[in-house]
């Protein structure tokens, strides 16, 4: 299991990006995914069905996703969902 420290927001308001804020949650509350911007209309099922299989690679059960989506494709959403993880779990921290 991993514990989210804090809240974080990666990425863009750019075309083929996306604004993703993921916020701690309280023990045994599980996932929560909200999808607005552009592609969420078409693509909102694809779009969540991604973050919470990167979420769930991760070790990551509680949590609240936020996402702005201007287009991003597939590997944008993995890479972004990945990276605010890793910084809301502090283990993007370069250790000399």
């Amino acid at each position: 299991m991993t514990k989210l420290q804090k809240e974080v927001t990666t990425g863009t308001d750019s075309k083929e990006d996306l604004l993703l804020t993921l916020k701690p949650a309280s023990k045994g509350s599980g996932i929560s995914v909200s999808i607005s911007g552009k592609g969420a209309v078409q693509f909102s099922e694809e779009i969540e069905a991604t973050v919470r299989q990167v979420l769930e690679e991760m070790g990551v059960t509680d949590a609240s996703v936020e996402i702005v989506d201007y287009w991003a494709f597939d590997f944008t959403i993995r890479a972004r969902t990945k990276a605010a993880v890793l910084h809301a779990t502090g283990r993007d921290e370069v250790v000399t």
